[in-house]
């Protein structure tokens, strides 16, 4: 009988060590689960927060356009470029002007013409009033 109840007691030992380990076995698959689930929603939350992000650029940007400092800055570049336009112009004709007054003064020849003005027309001779 002492084998016998050895047996029983190594069975019982036996279901009981399967039962903790099975036990074991599903806590973690729950666990697993809900560590999953839990990415999965983190995952969302991302792209979400993505989406938001790229929204409020855009909405950054178009305020930048229309704000006092983004329209200050667009009016600066405008006078800026004017201003070097009006500078550019008047070194071209301050160097018109030195070559004109550089030209020898028995030299019968005209002065530069700017392309951009229409020369005027001859005056008509005595023959053509009559």
């Amino acid at each position: 009988h002492k084998g016998c109840a050895m047996n029983k007691v190594l069975l019982i030992v036996g279901v009981l060590l399967i039962a903790g380990l099975g036990y074991l076995h599903y806590d973690s698959q729950l666990q697993l689960l809900s560590a999953r689930q839990e990415v999965a929603g983190l995952r969302q939350l991302v792209s979400q927060l993505e989406v938001q992000v790229t929204d409020l650029d855009k909405k950054v940007k178009a305020l930048e356009g229309s704000s006092v400092e983004g329209i200050v800055r667009e009016a600066n570049g405008a006078i800026l470029e004017g201003w070097q336009s009006l500078v550019d112009t008047v070194e071209q004709e301050i160097k018109r002007a030195r070559e004109s007054i550089q030209r020898p003064a028995g030299s019968k020849s005209s002065p530069p013409q700017d392309p951009n003005l229409v020369s005027p027309a001859p005056a008509p001779s005595d023959s053509e009033a009559i």
